[in-house]
């Protein structure tokens, strides 16, 4: 309480007296810088963030997340769900794909 913090207006709303505000929209994008941090071939680390049928979400810094296809995750045997051999949480260590930042994806294996 009393902190001051930068923020952009979003929204105004006079008849409801309503303001939106976004803390984002006055940070630069994560996503601008990602090719230089995360060439093709390069080694990153990260977290499991949440699980799917089809694989997982990394998570390589704030706002950037990765994805391990299900079919990527182990070579010895072929697995149902990603659940078998990680957990949200669990720190992850995979080789960068493909990153493309016009759509905000970035494949791992």
């Amino acid at each position: 309480m009393g902190d001051r913090t930068k923020v952009k207006v979003l929204h105004f709303d006079r008849e409801k007296e309503k303001v939106a505000l976004g803390l984002k929209q006055i940070l630069p994008d994560p996503w601008e810088s990602v090719v230089e941090h995360y060439p093709p071939g390069s080694r990153v680390k990260g977290k499991v963030v949440s699980l799917t049928d089809y694989g997982v979400f990394v998570e390589l810094e704030e706002g950037v997340e990765g994805l391990v296809h299900v079919s990527e995750m182990t070579w010895a045997k072929k697995i149902k769900h990603p659940s078998k051999v990680v957990h949200v949480g669990d720190q992850v260590e995979r080789s960068c794909w493909t990153v493309t930042p016009s759509s905000g994806e970035s494949l791992l294996e």
